[in-house]
């Protein structure tokens, strides 16, 4: 079961990379785009690949990484461990996308001929 979720982990991985791929084609017009938003609106923004390729980075050592802890580690219950990988990669690539999503709306506000900030 352990390699599974490596296979698992190493998969959800990719996909966030693809969409984030996907998004940077999209997004191409802007140099930089939002990272955190408030209340009032955009607080900060950052360099488009740095915005676009944060979580796929962040998310990397983290599935990955416990996918090997649980190759190292004595079986238990591998039904059990399959879903907690499987739920910690719905759950990243869900934020992942909530992110994009944030960005996109932004986006739409924006001047299109320009690229310029509101």
């Amino acid at each position: 079961m352990g390699w599974f979720c490596l296979a698992l982990s190493a998969c959800s991985v990719a996909v966030m990379l693809v969409v984030s791929a996907r998004a940077n084609r999209v997004l191409r017009r802007f140099d930089r785009l939002p990272m955190q938003w408030s209340f009032s609106g955009v607080t900060w923004f950052s360099p488009r690949l740095a915005a676009l390729l944060i979580l796929p980075l962040v998310a990397m050592p983290i599935l990955i990484g416990t996918a090997i802890g649980l190759l190292l580690a004595p079986p238990a219950d591998a039904a059990f461990v399959v879903i907690t990988v499987a739920a910690m990669a719905a759950g990243l690539i869900a934020i992942q996308l909530l992110h994009l999503f944030l960005i996109h709306r932004w986006a739409l506000s924006q001047k299109p001929e320009t690229g310029e900030f509101r």
